[in-house]
């Protein structure tokens, strides 16, 4: 809205210009009953422009009524202006002014912006009442389309009935939203309706009226009954004036406004009636006359309930057929409501005529009645109004309005009508469909947030690529729509719906959330790279880039490669070929692609994959569950979705918000795991490798690693999951060696170095279901790659020694030789200190085996922690970090990563640097002595292969943490006894240094906690010394210490016990998600582990790795193979990768998708049911609530009686004699 002196200019130049004009009273007619103006206006203060009444024109003839014609004249506009800084804008003008320059008034008042709906509120005596719910749903559903159709609202503009209604919803809403929309309310009133102080109000507000004519009153107080004030909350009030002072607005002003501001089809006016008296039939006749919809507000009272039953009366069942109601039926509805109108026959006869004029069978289908039980809500209601209204309509761009307003209101069922109306006629004249059109809607429904209205046109077929034929931005004025590829039209559509919905974030979502995605820096999304960032931030750095912008050059090159192509091959065609070779040979196909990043091969799977991050990261979880319905890879798409969410509710400080992300966390945690569950059931084999496979859809992520990365427990407890762990872990090896009878042979296999387990094992057979499908696909199979995880035992009839090789690269017999190798190495280690830890003076400086073995041995575990950071960091393998950064915090500041090694090489260097001095021996010995104490703890790892042990280390894990939070506390405790207590008993004779102040406070008062009293005895000799100073102190120290002892060894240490126990507690609840999600990084652990790697026997694999990649590298440059280059020389990555990729994906992808999806177009139906059966479900809750007291309040009276009876009966019996 403008400003206030906008408005006024407007007036201004209106009044100026003659356009507008008020009404007044020009001749003083005497009342045959009052000294008073049959106006209405006392003589002493009647029309007049000065105090003076030298003007007055006065008819002494009282049988001559007054006239509007004869005794009023137009006069200039003297009253208008703003009520108080934010009340209604207001004019008084005359009630002959043709309405168009009003509506241009307020047209430019609202900035130009025309209304695509004026809903016209009216009905509703003074004293009118509704019920709490239809008042609640009536003002609900008014302010709804309001904000959702920018519509205007034309009410009686006074403070009563239905206008005070809605004024009073209107200042609700703008109130209680945080960012609400401006809403047009326009009050059309009387100037005589209102009150005399109202109108000397607005008078005193009008800038130019004048002063001495602003405080006298024209008319009787005694008259002042039935007038009304002006409601507050409106926008706009127009105070038409007829000249009189008594009467009310007739309904032409009101339909007249309503014609101007729909006559050229860009807006459409509907009516509304909510009660009403006899004088209501004229607003339904004059909008029926004028084929204007009517919606009829059943159980508000009166003429609207007279209407409306008539309307049930004459319908049948399934409201297929109507007939015209009798004038008895008529009658007898108002008698019912109208019982005064019976003495009346003329009135209701009159009033009869305009019902049966009003239900004629061509006026049927523009009335409409809104019932409070319905399925439809109001909204609903009003859009099926205009539909049946307009939808004949011929006109094709009001057809095209009123499908922009059906996803504005989100009425599928209209626009699918509308739609197929606009398909009828298009057939008929020999067109195809609209596409336009239907991108046109497409786009309006995703920047609008309307899922329906998105599943709907993905159902029909619409391909959302064609949704890339919009301006491009952030490039510059060389490169336009044609001279660029499909994938960046489409992701540069995609990056206008994130500004838009980040300018919309008020309308659309909470402002935290986008505050949240954008940053600090709160600008546009500029380009494609930034959805990188974004996707590394909330997802984790192990996503590889999902959107690949071309270069400048790669832009320029394809704005030149038809004209290239089409010069190549016409030289081609006119030189002679060479060498007998046929042109046809070497003619340029204008399809193939020239240069990097010009593909056009961006599938529709991509676009919904863009569409489906952008409705996670704008957190429009019903758009998402939609999107979910027409993807194929639907799985991974949930677990992203659910991480993102959990990302955000750890990021947000807003509780209702962390709530809501959270429920959603849940939903989407809850459909992954179904869907993998329903695979499951049909089909273990391939739903195991949609767990593993590699989706470059989304960053060549696997679904494992979302999984751990978003910690989601639901899908960890997949049996799938467990069953996939097992495939990898026992790799080429048969489940069958899981079984007990089978440990004894793996246990011989392992004696004998592996030479004896492709005799003693069970391997893995062909798996047949893998390979007829391949088979039937192309001529040679489909395998896995070798850089990935293969389990599969690929031929008929192994060799012994692939067998043998097989065997050595399970990552159980690779955990069970590197547990054998770390024992030895724990025992030389303590071997070593306990018995060979000398002075090199003192071995004539020969290191002993045990410290050369030692050494060797730390030196390789160190060259393998540190392949394994560098492989990780290669491979992007960051799940369980998230982002590379917490990774390597995570390796320097954890004590079981790099601080045995930091303190191994501290000792072993201070022994042999400086070790012949005593004292830097010992400082030597003892940080080598902590150390073998942390690879003692270090060797706990190798529990996870245990279930039963395995999540105990998560209890010991939380345990600690849960310790540290008592420490603090134990540690002011012991500090507070500590310095209070020697400082009564020991004042100046605790040594002022750091060994002594920790030995006297600290270090004895520590003891309490176990038990140990140390203090008692020396106070007590202090007590029982008659020569002792400090008697009196250490009587006291003794009380201190019996609280201290109360405080820390009762309060303090059951409290942490009980906190152990929640915590033991907590763990022991999810067991099978904290064993599961450790148990995924031991298994990929050893899974990538190389050959042989157990220290130090790992040396071997490092010195092979380091020859085959400078092998690897001088032959790809030699051969000039530059593929090879890439390939893994190090370990196979923790993820399945099919050899033929494109084969295998689409497989994956089909399997998928037809095993999913019902379940998920069941849960959007799920929703569509919800949002439906919301209105009713609210509406049941409160008589709901009311039965539920009833019941509950008539159980507790039988219990009660029921007790009564029976403390009656053992009363009985206690005091019944016993009978002999």
């Amino acid at each position: 809205m403008t400003s206030s002196s906008t408005w006024i200019n407007q007036i201004s130049e209106l009044k100026n210009n003659n356009k507008i004009k008020s009404r007044t009273c020009k001749t003083y007619v005497k009342h045959p009953e009052k000294e008073i103006c049959q106006c209405g206006r006392l003589k002493p203060s009647h029309s007049y422009t000065t105090l003076h009444h030298l003007d007055l024109n006065e008819r002494t003839d009282i049988n001559v009524k007054w006239n509007e014609g004869r005794d009023s004249n137009s006069v200039s506009i003297n009253v208008y202006g703003i009520r108080s800084s934010n009340g209604p804008k207001f004019i008084r003008c005359d009630n002959r002014t043709k309405l168009l320059p009003l509506y241009n008034l307020i047209l430019n008042d609202c900035k130009k912006q025309e209304p695509t709906l004026l809903i016209s509120a009216y009905g509703g005596a003074k004293y009118f009442t509704l019920s709490e719910r239809l008042e609640k749903d009536f003002v609900t559903g008014i302010i709804d389309l309001a904000t959702r159709a920018d519509a205007w609202i034309l009410t009686a503009g006074v403070n009563n009935g239905v206008a005070n209604l809605i004024g009073e919803g209107i200042s609700q809403y703008s109130i209680l939203k945080q960012s609400s929309k401006s809403i047009t309310c326009i009050g059309l009133t009387q100037w005589g309706s209102i009150t005399e102080q109202t109108r000397m109000k607005v008078k005193q507000e009008t800038h130019d009226y004048p002063e001495e004519l602003k405080s006298i009153e024209q008319t009787d107080p005694n008259t002042e009954e039935d007038k009304e004030i002006l409601e507050p909350n409106h926008t706009h009030c127009l105070i038409l004036d007829n000249g009189e002072l008594n009467g009310h607005l007739s309904d032409r002003p009101r339909a007249a406004f309503v014609e101007e501001a729909t006559k050229n089809g860009s807006c459409y006016g509907v009516t509304i009636i909510v009660e009403g008296g006899l004088n209501t039939l004229e607003v339904v006749q004059a909008d029926v006359h004028a084929k204007r919809p009517v919606v009829l507000i059943q159980k508000s009272g009166r003429m609207s309930d007279v209407l409306a039953n008539l309307i049930q009366l004459t319908t049948s069942t399934d409201r297929s057929k109507h007939r015209e109601p009798t004038e008895l039926e008529i009658e007898e509805n108002l008698n019912e409501y109208f019982p005064n109108l019976k003495e009346d026959k003329d009135n209701k006869s009159t009033r009869i005529t305009q019902i049966i004029d009003i239900m004629k069978s061509i006026h049927r289908n523009l009335l409409h009645v809104y019932q409070l039980d319905a399925e439809q809500n109001i909204s609903e209601i009003i859009f099926q109004a205009i539909f049946s209204a307009y939808k004949d309509n011929p006109d094709d761009k009001k057809r095209v309005r009123l499908l922009d307003l059906s996803i504005r209101w989100n009425f599928l069922d209209g626009a699918k009508q509308l739609l197929e109306i606009n398909n009828t006629k298009r057939e008929k004249d020999g067109r195809t469909k609209d596409k336009s059109l239907l991108g046109d809607l497409l786009k309006q429904a995703l920047e609008q947030n309307r899922p329906t209205f998105v599943d709907y046109f993905l159902r029909c077929g619409y391909d959302p690529r064609d949704l890339r034929n919009v301006p491009c931005q952030n490039l510059t004025a060389a490169f336009t729509t044609t001279n660029l590829n499909k994938a960046t039209l489409c992701q540069n559509f995609v990056m206008n719906l994130y500004n838009h919905i980040k300018e919309n974030a008020n309308e659309y979502h909470n402002k935290e959330l986008m505050n949240l995605f954008v940053g600090e820096k709160d600008e546009p999304l500029k380009n494609i790279q930034i959805l990188n960032q974004k996707l590394r931030q909330w997802l984790g750095s192990y996503i590889d880039i999902v959107y690949m912008p071309p270069s400048i050059s790669s832009v320029l090159i394809s704005s030149y490669k038809k004209q290239f192509i089409k010069l190549f091959n016409n030289q081609i065609q006119h030189d002679e070929p060479k060498n007998n070779v046929p042109s046809t040979d070497i003619i340029v196909n204008p399809n193939d692609n020239i240069g990097i990043g010009l593909t056009d091969n961006y599938s529709q799977q991509e676009m919904l994959r863009d569409l489906l991050l952008w409705s996670v990261f704008m957190d429009l979880s019903t758009m998402t569950k939609i999107i979910l319905v027409h993807m194929k890879e639907r799985i991974c798409a949930s677990l992203i979705a659910a991480k993102i969410f959990k990302t955000y509710s750890k990021e947000t400080p807003i509780i209702d918000l962390k709530d809501r992300l959270n429920k959603q966390v849940a939903e989407f945690e809850t459909y992954s795991a179904k869907c993998v569950n329903i695979c499951y059931e049909i089909n273990e084999t391939l739903t195991c490798e949609l767990l593993m496979r590699e989706i470059p859809l989304f960053g060549n992520v696997t679904c494992m690693q979302v999984a751990i990365s978003g910690e989601n427990a639901k899908f960890l407890e997949t049996a799938c999951f467990d069953h996939v762990l097992n495939q990898i872990w026992y790799n080429k090896l048969a489940l069958s060696n899981i079984s007990l009878s089978s440990k004894f042979q793996l246990f011989c296999s392992m004696v004998t170095l592996g030479f004896c387990a492709p005799k003693l094992l069970n391997y893995r057979s062909k798996d047949e279901l893998y390979l007829n499908e391949t088979r039937e696909q192309q001529d040679k199979p489909t395998r896995m790659s070798s850089s990935g995880i293969n389990y599969y035992m690929e031929d008929d009839q192994p060799t012994y020694w692939k067998k043998f090789r097989s065997f050595h690269e399970t990552p159980l017999v690779k955990m069970c030789y590197h547990f054998i190798s770390y024992v030895w190495f724990l025992l030389t280690f303590s071997y070593m200190m306990l018995y060979h830890f000398e002075s090199p003076s003192n071995i004539n400086g020969t290191l002993h085996w045990t410290e050369i073995l030692i050494i060797i041995t730390v030196t390789t575990m160190l060259l393998e922690e540190i392949r394994q950071i560098v492989y990780d960091l290669r491979k992007k393998m960051l799940e369980k970090w998230n982002t590379t950064t917490r990774l390597i915090l995570t390796k320097l500041t954890n004590p079981f990563y790099a601080l045995p090694y930091l303190l191994f090489y501290l000792g072993i260097f201070l022994h042999y640097a400086f070790g012949n001095t005593p004292t830097v021996l010992s400082a030597a010995r003892i940080i080598l002595a902590l150390d073998l104490e942390l690879w003692y703890l270090r060797s706990l790892k190798f529990v996870i292969a245990l279930k039963f042990l395995g999540p105990k280390l998560f209890m010991l894990q939380n345990m600690l943490r849960d310790l540290a939070a008592f420490v603090y506390m134990i540690f002011i405790a012991i500090a507070a006894y500590g310095v209070v207590s020697r400082a009564l008993f020991m004042y100046r004779q605790v040594p002022f240094t750091v060994h002594g102040i920790f030995e006297n406070i600290f270090y004895s008062p520590y003891w309490f906690i176990h038990g140990q009293f140390n203090d008692t005895t020396t106070l007590d000799n202090i007590i029982h010394d008659p020569n002792a100073t400090f008697i009196a102190e250490a009587t006291a120290t003794h009380v201190l210490l019996a609280f201290h002892m109360l405080f820390i060894n009762i309060l303090l240490l059951n409290l942490l016990i009980a906190v152990f126990t929640r915590t033991i507690d907590e763990v022991q609840k999810n067991t099978e998600f904290y064993w599961r999600f450790q148990r995924y990084s031991f298994v990929r652990e050893y899974y990538e582990r190389p050959w042989l790697a157990y220290p130090p026997l790992i040396i071997i694999p490092h010195i092979w790795i380091i020859i085959r990649a400078l092998w690897k590298t001088h032959c790809c440059y030699t051969n000039g193979n530059d593929t090879a280059k890439h390939n893994s020389v190090t370990a196979p990555i923790f993820k399945m990768i099919p050899l033929n990729r494109k084969v295998l994906n689409e497989q994956w992808d089909k399997f998928e998708n037809a095993a999913t999806y019902s379940y998920a177009r069941s849960g959007t139906s799920s929703e569509k049911k919800k949002d439906l059966h919301h209105q009713t479900k609210s509406s049941e809750s409160a008589t709901t609530v009311q039965t539920h007291e009833d019941m509950q309040k008539q159980l507790n009276e039988i219990t009660a009686s029921l007790k009564r009876l029976t403390d009656a009966l053992t009363r009985s019996d206690l005091n019944r004699e016993p009978v002999l």
